[in-house]
Protein backbone atom coordinates (compact mmCIF):
# COMPACT_ATOMS: atom_id res chain seq x y z
CA UNK A 1 0.00 0.00 0.00
CA UNK A 2 1.70 3.34 -1.37
CA UNK A 3 1.76 6.04 1.20
CA UNK A 4 -0.98 8.11 -0.70
CA UNK A 5 -3.50 5.53 0.12
CA UNK A 6 -2.35 5.03 3.72
CA UNK A 7 -3.06 8.90 4.33
CA UNK A 8 -6.38 8.77 2.08
CA UNK A 9 -7.45 5.25 4.34
CA UNK A 10 -6.12 7.39 7.55
CA UNK A 11 -8.40 10.16 6.59
CA UNK A 12 -11.49 8.36 5.81
CA UNK A 13 -11.64 6.22 9.16
CA UNK A 14 -11.08 9.40 11.02
CA UNK A 15 -13.62 10.75 9.58
CA UNK A 16 -16.38 8.47 9.96
CA UNK A 17 -15.16 8.10 13.61
CA UNK A 18 -15.78 11.75 14.40
CA UNK A 19 -18.94 11.40 12.76
CA UNK A 20 -20.14 8.36 15.32
CA UNK A 21 -18.84 10.59 17.98
CA UNK A 22 -20.65 13.38 17.05
CA UNK A 23 -23.84 11.61 16.28
CA UNK A 24 -23.36 9.24 19.97
CA UNK A 25 -23.28 12.85 21.60
CA UNK A 26 -26.11 13.77 20.03
CA UNK A 27 -27.93 10.56 21.05
CA UNK A 28 -26.99 10.80 24.60
CA UNK A 29 -27.28 14.94 24.75
CA UNK A 30 -31.08 14.72 23.11
CA UNK A 31 -31.85 12.04 25.20
CA UNK A 32 -30.61 13.28 28.70
CA UNK A 33 -29.34 16.96 28.84
CA UNK A 34 -32.22 18.41 26.79
CA UNK A 35 -35.18 16.97 29.06
CA UNK A 36 -33.24 17.09 32.39
CA UNK A 37 -32.02 20.49 31.95
CA UNK A 38 -35.55 22.07 29.59
CA UNK A 39 -33.05 22.87 26.65
CA UNK A 40 -33.91 22.43 23.06
CA UNK A 41 -32.55 19.38 21.31
CA UNK A 42 -28.96 19.52 19.10
CA UNK A 43 -28.38 18.55 15.61
CA UNK A 44 -25.76 16.70 13.96
CA UNK A 45 -24.05 19.44 12.88
CA UNK A 46 -24.12 21.72 15.95
CA UNK A 47 -22.33 18.66 17.83
CA UNK A 48 -19.63 18.05 15.16
CA UNK A 49 -19.02 22.14 15.14
CA UNK A 50 -18.87 22.01 19.18
CA UNK A 51 -16.62 18.50 18.74
CA UNK A 52 -14.43 20.51 16.72
CA UNK A 53 -13.77 23.25 18.86
CA UNK A 54 -13.00 21.78 22.08
CA UNK A 55 -10.64 19.66 20.27
CA UNK A 56 -9.19 23.24 19.23
CA UNK A 57 -8.66 24.34 22.64
CA UNK A 58 -8.28 21.05 24.08
CA UNK A 59 -7.00 19.12 21.79
CA UNK A 60 -4.40 15.95 21.38
CA UNK A 61 -1.45 16.97 22.93
CA UNK A 62 0.29 13.93 21.20
CA UNK A 63 1.62 12.57 24.70
CA UNK A 64 0.19 10.02 26.51
CA UNK A 65 1.47 9.33 30.35
CA UNK A 66 1.28 5.76 29.84
CA UNK A 67 4.18 6.11 27.70
CA UNK A 68 6.05 7.96 30.06
CA UNK A 69 5.55 5.43 32.88
CA UNK A 70 6.44 2.26 30.67
CA UNK A 71 9.57 4.32 29.41
CA UNK A 72 10.22 5.22 32.86
CA UNK A 73 9.72 1.15 33.61
CA UNK A 74 12.20 -0.12 31.19
CA UNK A 75 15.14 2.32 32.37
CA UNK A 76 14.64 0.53 36.20
CA UNK A 77 14.89 -2.57 34.69
CA UNK A 78 17.95 -1.69 31.94
CA UNK A 79 19.49 -0.29 35.16
CA UNK A 80 18.95 -3.37 36.85
CA UNK A 81 19.64 -6.03 34.10
CA UNK A 82 22.13 -4.25 31.77
CA UNK A 83 26.17 -4.13 33.02
CA UNK A 84 27.26 -0.12 33.64
CA UNK A 85 29.59 -0.29 30.51
CA UNK A 86 26.75 -1.06 28.06
CA UNK A 87 23.65 0.93 30.21
CA UNK A 88 24.77 4.44 28.85
CA UNK A 89 25.14 2.80 24.88
CA UNK A 90 21.19 1.31 25.40
CA UNK A 91 19.64 4.24 26.93
CA UNK A 92 21.20 6.70 24.06
CA UNK A 93 19.77 3.91 21.40
CA UNK A 94 16.43 3.89 23.04
CA UNK A 95 16.29 7.56 23.80
CA UNK A 96 16.69 7.53 19.14
CA UNK A 97 14.10 5.44 18.74
CA UNK A 98 11.69 7.44 21.18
Amino acid sequence: MSTAAKAAATFGVSILVGAFKAFVLMLMWNWFVSPVFHIESISFWQVLGLLWVVQLFVGDTGENPAEAVRWESLFLVLDACVPEHKTDELREELKQKK
